[in-house]
């Protein structure tokens, strides 16, 4: 069962309460949203919601990975699986899988604390069309110094 789409709708809406210059950005989501559309799986090529998560350590360094297929370096996060129940469950899920890392506190209230949509190239190699990513992040403190896992 995927993500609720309420749970979808509720962080999309809360996030434009603070930040209602986003509403043209968003309301393509929250349009699919109510007519059902399942807006977490990856194989919904109008655009589908991923997670991320800003992972900052006692020494303010910022965790990122190097992304293989864009060969850029980003924060940890990926696609949601059909067994997560939220985005803040599965983001910790992908830093956890990602890095190794599993003591994450949850800063700015848990809360997002940006929704970003960015354009993902085809890749016809796995009959992927050009897409949208919408990226919901996430920001974590990390205490000590965390063994990182690749």
């Amino acid at each position: 069962m995927p993500i609720p789409a309420p749970h979808l709708q509720d962080l999309g809406t809360g996030y434009l309460r603070g930040r209602p210059h986003k509403q043209p950005l968003l309301q393509p989501l929250l349009d699919r949203l109510a007519v059902g559309a399942n807006v977490t799986d990856r194989r919904e090529f109008d655009g589908h919601v991923t997670t991320s998560g800003v992972v900052i350590n006692d020494a303010d360094d910022v965790l990122l990975i190097h992304h293989l297929a864009s060969g850029r370096w980003i924060q940890p996060g990926a696609h949601c699986e059909p067994s997560d129940r939220t985005l803040a469950a599965a983001v910790r899920r992908e830093i956890a899988e990602e890095t190794g890392i599993t003591a994450l506190e949850p800063l700015c209230g848990g809360e997002p604390v940006q929704i970003d949509v960015h354009s993902i190239e085809a890749r016809p190699d796995r009959g992927e069309p050009t897409h949208h990513h919408i990226d919901v992040r996430y920001v974590f403190r990390t205490r000590g110094t965390p063994t990182v896992t690749l």
